[in-house]
């Protein structure tokens, strides 16, 4: 995802611990800045499996070929793992 408009990140607040069962649609982590705050939302009801503590604003923006991830999920139910986007799907979409 390429977030443009956006010149910085001040902060970065994942809401769940690793492990931690969440629900589709509940909030998995918050980017803030002066002007913004952006809501990154659970796209199945899954396990949060990872972290990225160390993951930073600066990172987010560069959008470069950088592997870039604020959380590693996996899916409750096997069968929901065609509702997340492929990688390929996912690099098309982050294009300008």
């Amino acid at each position: 995802m390429k977030l443009t408009g956006i010149r910085h990140i001040d902060k970065i607040i994942p809401l769940h611990a690793t492990g931690g069962f969440v629900r589709e649609g509940q909030i998995l982590a918050t980017l803030f800045s002066k002007e913004y705050h952006i809501i990154m939302h659970m796209p199945v009801d899954g396990y949060v499996l990872k972290i990225n503590d160390s993951l930073t604003g600066a990172e987010v923006l560069a959008n470069t070929e950088k592997e870039v991830w604020i959380a590693i999920i996996t899916p409750w139910d096997p069968d929901h793992r065609n509702q997340l986007m492929q990688q390929e799907d996912y690099y098309r979409n982050s294009e300008v």
